[in-house]
């Protein structure tokens, strides 16, 4: 089923990642592979309707907001699964950060376009991982930007840490 075709309730509020309320995105968890099994496990989408300040002087989503709309996804992604960066801290002593992020912008998207960010699994090691993340026209069901988003998981003194069970049974890590 082709993005454009899903429904998707744009008009409930809820809370959020961070308490924050929400009322023109949503969240769907969805288990069906992405592209031919490229992702790893469960692909979680969450939608999101371009706002004016994110627009730039061509009138097109400035290339750094697509940043925010990638991090937004993996918030959502591990809101979802009921996983914080507060509870990892306090349960398991580790943080996750952000080692890298290689991004290719494929369409312009402007103010009131929604779109859908799709984050999943790619692959994990011992202490790291990427997340495959595609940004989507919700209508034309066109891809506007694809990350691979390289993560790591390090302990409080700031060393590669093994990633925690919560996050592997959350996952799908063996």
């Amino acid at each position: 089923m082709s993005v454009a075709n899903r429904k998707y309730d744009m008009g409930k509020k809820r809370k959020g990642f961070n308490g924050c309320v929400k009322g023109f995105y949503t969240i769907n968890l969805i288990s069906t592979q992405l592209n031919g099994g490229r992702a790893v496990g469960k692909v979680f989408e969450a939608i999101h309707k371009v706002r004016s300040y994110e627009c730039d002087s061509y009138g097109h989503v400035n290339n750094a907001v697509y940043l925010n709309y990638l991090e937004y996804g993996r918030m959502e992604a591990l809101d979802e699964l009921h996983i914080t960066l507060e509870r990892l801290k306090k349960e398991t002593g580790t943080l996750v950060v952000i080692r890298r992020v290689d991004i290719e912008y494929l369409r312009p998207l402007t103010m009131g376009d929604e779109i859908v960010i799709k984050t999943f699994l790619k692959e994990s090691r011992r202490t790291s991982g990427v997340f495959g993340q595609e940004i989507v026209h919700r209508e034309s069901g066109e891809l506007a930007a694809r990350a691979d988003v390289t993560w790591v998981f390090i302990n409080l003194q700031g060393k590669p840490a093994p990633i925690p069970q919560l996050v592997k049974e959350g996952f799908g890590i063996p």
